[in-house]
């Protein structure tokens, strides 16, 4: 079986991730992705199960923030762009000391 190039992966990811969107399991396929990639697989069940509260937590808090922070009317405002712009860059912060620290090259779904 040959690996995928980045291109590729990269494509399967984005299909994914649109699937998992559509059925509503977008933050449980990127629980899952994140546990192959980060942990081993002799964790012990009682510990994923708290590192995946820890996970979906994160997702909520954000998820509820920026439902709380975005304008209520239809049209998208300059603020609202501003703040998505600014939670980006935070998170490109951590995935950056994240990448480092665990020696990753790849963007785990996230951007570069």
């Amino acid at each position: 079986m040959r690996q995928m190039s980045r291109e590729e992966l990269a494509a399967f990811a984005s299909r994914l991730t649109k699937e998992l969107a559509d059925q509503g399991r977008i933050v449980e396929g990127g629980w899952a992705g994140f546990k192959v990639l980060i942990y081993p697989e002799d964790v012990p069940q009682e510990q994923l199960d708290e590192l995946r509260t820890a996970f979906f937590a994160g997702a909520q808090h954000l998820f509820a923030s920026l439902l709380m922070v975005i304008t209520d009317d239809d049209k998208v405002e300059e603020i609202d762009l501003r703040r998505m712009d600014r939670v980006h860059k935070e998170l490109q912060e951590f995935l950056a000391v994240f990448k480092k620290k665990h020696g990753l090259k790849l963007g785990m779904g996230l951007s570069k």
